[in-house]
Order: C-alpha cells, then structure tokens, then sequence
C-alpha cells in the first residue's frame, strides 16, 4: 500500500495537517483544515485557531499529511486517523 501521496493529487474538501505562523510570530504550529483551492506550489486551507475561522496560503513543503479513511493509521502529537503522508515534505526533509 501506498503510504504517500502528491500535494498537487489535494483537491477542494480534502482535510490536511500542516504547518502555520498564524500570528507571524517565528514559530510554526500543527494545525488541521479543510482545502479550499489547490495552486501551483500551494494551497489556500481554512481552519479554526481558538475561537477564529482563519484561511493561509500553506506551501507544499508545510503540508505533512491528509486525511483517507482507506489511508494508514497515523500519530502527530495531538492528532491522529487515517490517511497518507503528503510530498514534498517527506521526499525533501524525510520527516514531519
């Protein structure tokens, strides 16, 4: 089975984890959302940060996984399900 999939395979819908700086403060936090729009290099993901709906534009590299029910069983800190890591992230820097 598979274990990976392309960023550029995302499609509107899908559900993501990925990195943020949501306030620009210089460090990046594990967040969860739902795509709304697949570019080139990027993808526009909202989310919920405390009690505020946000939407960033997240660059492939900052992508670590979606969510498949027919994916494996995965653990990132607090989150866990299904589904399959995302590339770039894990051909470029081999890990989360």
């Amino acid at each position: 089975m598979t274990t990976t999939r392309k960023c550029t395979e995302l499609k509107k819908g899908d559900i993501v984890l990925f990195y943020v700086d949501p306030y620009s403060s210089g460090q990046k936090e594990l967040e969860q959302g739902t795509v709304i729009h697949v570019y080139e290099q990027k993808v526009d993901v909202c989310y919920l940060y405390g009690y505020k709906s946000m939407t960033d534009m997240i660059p492939f590299e900052d992508l670590v996984s979606v969510y498949d029910e027919n994916g494996e069983y995965q653990e990132f800190r607090n989150f866990s399900g299904t589904g399959f890591y995302l590339e770039p992230r894990y051909s470029i820097k081999g890990m989360v």
